[in-house]
């Protein structure tokens, strides 16, 4: 399957290719994302991953 066929379908990839591809999403007009996690046994992995390696990325470092 060709790597634009997926950008277009589904958010995958590492950390910053993942960041990009949100950040598309949000500048074109998105105001939610809903998550399809899959291998439900690694969900709280899946999830962590989200949250320290995505999220962690766009926060701004002080508040």
């Amino acid at each position: 399957m060709e790597d634009s066929w997926i950008d277009e379908f589904a958010v995958a990839g590492d950390p910053d290719h993942v960041r990009r591809q949100l950040q598309r999403l949000l500048d074109s007009g998105a105001d939610s994302l809903g998550l399809w996690l899959f291998l439900p046994d690694r969900l709280g992995d899946q999830l962590r991953r989200l949250r320290y390696d995505i999220t962690r990325a766009a926060m701004p470092t002080s508040y």
